[in-house]
């Protein structure tokens, strides 16, 4: 005998989260709690027909099913008890006496994804941490501006400090110029300056 328990919707009317789709590879933390919320309700749940409620007499049913073959062990075989007979009929498939949507209310049957949408997680996530991320923004903003005026005080002290070498290594090349200069001119009295007299050439032998 072979006892195959189907998925099935939940007995309390929530989503199915079992019936997933063969390419969902990902569950997440809350997706897995459910699936085996879910499963074991299935499991050990069974159902009281037009009812959302499970069956007390389940567990009794599944020992009716695993000792059932046993009847034929014994001379003449036993037959069924009414307990077992009724178990039968209600749990084992039948093509001509299949179970009716109307004797499953307030169930769905419809696979629905328990995460909630990117969207959704994005605005949780600030919603909560709406605070904090306003803080490190804050701070951001304030470490990007002291250095940003760290660099540029930087940049600015470098560029006076290459003009100010710039013009003492000018004004030492020029000195020595400047001395030569004034050594090779004569002030008279009257303050008007004059050349020195340059002594005059000899002839040249022709």
């Amino acid at each position: 005998m072979v006892i195959y328990l189907p998925n099935s919707a939940p007995l309390n009317g929530a989503v199915p989260v079992t019936n997933t789709p063969d390419t969902l590879f990902d569950y997440s933390i809350m997706h897995t709690q459910l699936f085996l919320d879910q499963t074991q309700a299935n499991v050990i749940g069974g159902f009281v027909p037009k009812t959302s409620s499970a069956d007390p007499n389940f567990g009794k049913c599944m020992q009716c099913a695993a000792i059932d073959r046993a009847r034929y062990k014994v001379v003449p075989p036993l037959s069924r008890s009414s307990f077992c007979t009724q178990c039968f009929q209600q749990y084992c498939f039948d093509p001509n006496n299949l179970t009716s949507s109307s004797e499953l209310p307030n169930r769905k049957f419809e696979f629905a994804d328990p995460n909630p949408d990117e969207l959704s997680t994005i605005l949780q996530f600030l919603s909560r941490n709406k605070v904090a991320i306003i803080l490190g923004f804050i701070s951001l903003f304030t470490v990007i501006a002291a250095l940003c005026v760290f660099l540029i005080r930087r940049d600015r002290l470098a560029r006076e400090a290459r003009l100010h070498d710039g013009i003492t290594l000018n004004s030492e090349e020029g000195l020595p110029f400047l001395r030569k200069w004034s050594l090779g001119r004569n002030s008279d009295s009257s303050g008007s300056e004059s050349l020195q007299s340059l002594p005059p050439a000899e002839p040249e032998n022709l």
